[in-house]
This record gives structure tokens, sequence and C-alpha cells, in this order.
């Protein structure tokens, strides 16, 4: 399993972003670079995502407990295979590492790509803290459910587990980042065309705005919409905390009824 080496990112440090100078992903096997927030690349990316392979699952152990910092209980974790990798010890005992497994399935529910996060020590450093193994796809694939007609692209793991908590009995799936959303649209074109409505959501800074134009070129416009989120509020996730489910579930309906047809976006 690879580590993950985050540095500043050139092109957004350029432009005053980065403050905490950990927006670049370094990657080994092959090296190579990516920001997420504003696309910037170093090395060999032509094909990353389009040629999957399997990859084999971590041992891993149930998130009893859900992701607390992010208020995504238990049932959630479970029912989206979001557990906590583990390690055997000398004596055979299996102990926790800490960090939480997030599965990448391709659309033939194969599983491509494994996505490693250490929220205990966000906590402590305010930094993310990520390891990553095989390829990325949408998080979430293998959990669509055909018969419906609508489909949610969210913008990172956990805002798809906070839609999934507060809208069960619909389709979601998320994005890791800006970067890979043109490639991810591209490759999963015949797929997301299935869906009569489909809903994107981003992120409310300049990613979330060029992830939306993003959007706008390459989905269908006449049945896309974006989601607008309340005034101050950066995702959902941040609605999910800062509310009880009550209230949270009550502002996730009310941006779905008032979503933008899409290619609002190419104008605002």
């Amino acid at each position: 399993m690879p580590k993950l080496v985050r540095n500043a990112c050139p092109a957004c440090r350029k432009r005053g972003e980065d403050t905490k100078g950990d927006n670049l992903v370094r990657y080994e096997n092959p090296s190579r670079a990516i920001c997420f927030a504003c696309g910037y690349k170093e090395g060999e990316w032509s094909g990353i995502h389009s040629n999957q392979k399997e990859v084999d699952m971590p041992l891993v152990l149930p998130l009893k407990t859900g992701i607390p910092s992010k208020n995504i209980p238990a049932i959630v974790c479970r029912v989206w295979d979001v557990s906590l990798e583990a390690q055997r010890q000398n004596g055979g005992k299996i102990v926790s590492t800490r960090k939480v497994v997030f599965p990448y399935y391709n659309e033939e529910n194969s599983l491509v790509g494994v996505k490693f996060r250490d929220f205990t020590r966000e906590a402590s450093t305010g930094k993310k803290t990520i390891y990553y193994d095989g390829s990325i796809s949408f998080f979430g694939l293998q959990k669509l459910k055909y018969e419906l007609t609508s489909l949610f692209l969210w913008e990172g793991e956990t805002d798809t587990l906070s839609a999934a908590t507060l809208a069960p009995h619909l389709n979601h799936i998320g994005y890791p980042g800006v970067s890979t959303l043109d490639e991810l649209l591209k490759q999963y074109s015949m797929l997301i065309r299935r869906f009569d409505r489909i809903y994107i959501a981003a992120d409310n800074d300049e990613a979330g705005r060029r992830a939306l134009e993003v959007a706008s070129e390459l989905l269908p416009v006449y049945k896309s919409f974006r989601l607008v989120y309340p005034s101050g509020v950066k995702d959902l996730n941040e609605i999910l905390v800062s509310n009880d489910t009550t209230r949270a579930v009550s502002v996730f309906q009310e941006m779905t009824e008032s979503a933008r047809p899409l290619a609002d976006s190419r104008l605002s």
C-alpha cells in the first residue's frame, strides 16, 4: 500500500490558496502527483483510471461507532462497505490501525481501488492523512439502484455518506475531486445517462466552481441540475454535523427542490 505524501500545490500557491501546504498529493508506482483542488498534475496520468485492475480488500474490522467526527452512523458505514483497516499482530491478535477504508468498485462490482483515511490523526494535526491502493472510480457504484430515476453526484466520500445518512432511499455516488471528474464523467457516461434526473453537488469553494464547469460541459444539460448549499455552508457534511438529523434532512430536501439547471453554471 503506497503512502501518499502531501506537499504544497504550486498552482494553488500562485493564486494565494493552499495555505496549509498540503493540496498536492504525491503517489508511488508510478511516480506522479495531483492536486484535487485545482487539477494541477505532475507525471503521467493518461489512462490511470480507465485501465482498472482488481485489487484485494485489506484485512478490516467493522466501524462499530461509525465516523463520529463526521456524524456518519455505523449502519451507513456497514451498508456502504466502509470499515477500519486492521493488522494481525504476533500471536494472531487482530487490531485496528485507525484508518478508515473506503472501497472503490467499478461498474461490474469489482473492487478496483481502496482509499485509507486517518480521521483520528487529522483531528490532532489539522491535515488530511490519506493512503491509497489501486484505481479511483466513483465511490459507491456498487450501491446504485437502477430502477430509480434520479442520481446524485457528491464531492468526496464523506459527503456521499452524509447523503446516504439523510436520504438512504436515493442513489448517491461520489467523485474524489475536480481533477478526476472529467475522466470519470467520460468513463461512466453511459451509466450516468441512464437516469432521468442528475443532480450534482460541489463544495462551496473555488474547486467546487471548477467542478461545476467541468460537469456542465460533460453532463446532459437538459436533465442535469446543481444543488446549491445555504449561504456560508461548504458541503453536505457540514450540514449533517451542524444540525440535528431532522433539520439536516429538511435542508437536504430544500436543496433538492430548489436545484438549478446545470446549464446556469456556464453563466455564473
